[in-house]
């Protein structure tokens, strides 16, 4: 089950659909801290798996950004940008790696609980 919902936020994250992707991580977490208060979780791997989960919420973004072609117009009516020139492309691909991650610790768990 765990391994199916991180699926989910994966393919959520993969579609740039950062609202969905983060309701999911959510739900992941909650479903996540059932399992290791229901003991299915083998306590070697507790810390580590809702680590994984706690950092995946935190870096996916609130919100899925407008559209490209949505923003070149936006930018035309503002002009320059107060940012930095950094934007939050760093967090998105940490957010990707940190799934993959909790991914393979969900299945880890499933199968070392189940076996």
């Amino acid at each position: 089950m765990l391994v199916a919902q991180t699926q989910e936020v994966e393919d959520a994250l993969a579609a740039k659909d950062y609202g969905t992707a983060r309701g999911q991580a959510l739900d992941l977490q909650e479903r996540v801290t059932a399992a290791i208060d229901a003991g299915r979780v083998p306590s070697s791997l507790q810390d580590e798996l809702l680590a994984a989960v706690k950092d995946l919420v935190r870096l996916i973004p609130e919100e899925t950004p407008e559209p490209e072609e949505d923003k070149e117009e936006d930018e035309d009516d503002k002009g320059k940008g107060k940012g930095n020139g950094k934007g939050k492309t760093g967090d998105k691909e940490s957010a990707t790696a940190t799934v993959e991650d909790a991914t393979t610790l969900a299945a880890t768990s499933t199968t070392t609980a189940s076996g």
